[in-house]
């Protein structure tokens, strides 16, 4: 498939239901990424196709943010990351952190 191709997002994963898929979370490793570390195209059309459908898609991962630049390079149109299990929520649109906790200790 060609990146000016248009791809409906239904038919690609199969869903045939009349709910409409407005949001996407995904993992990084073994699911966006290979085990041999690379974005196959087959994941970068999917990504497109839900973006190009209307649907949010964000990374959910136990990376921490600056271990996320392989998968920004390869799925530029990703805008949102929940990074560090969740600790951390970044929208790299407006380069910005959305959420972000931290553990301290206790303070005796």
């Amino acid at each position: 498939m060609s990146s000016s191709e248009t791809l409906d997002i239904k038919n690609y994963i199969g869903l045939t239901g009349d709910t409409p898929i407005r949001f996407i979370a995904s993992d990084v490793d073994g699911t966006l990424v290979n085990e041999a570390k690379t974005v196959d195209p087959e994941v970068v059309d999917a990504v497109r196709a839900a973006r190009e459908s209307g649907i949010r898609v964000a990374i959910a991962s136990g990376r921490a943010w600056n271990e996320m630049n392989d998968v920004i390079e390869k799925l530029p149109c990703l805008r949102y990351f929940m990074c560090t299990n969740g600790a951390y929520v970044m929208d790299k649109e407006e380069n910005r952190s959305l959420f972000h906790v931290t553990f301290d200790k206790e303070q005796a």
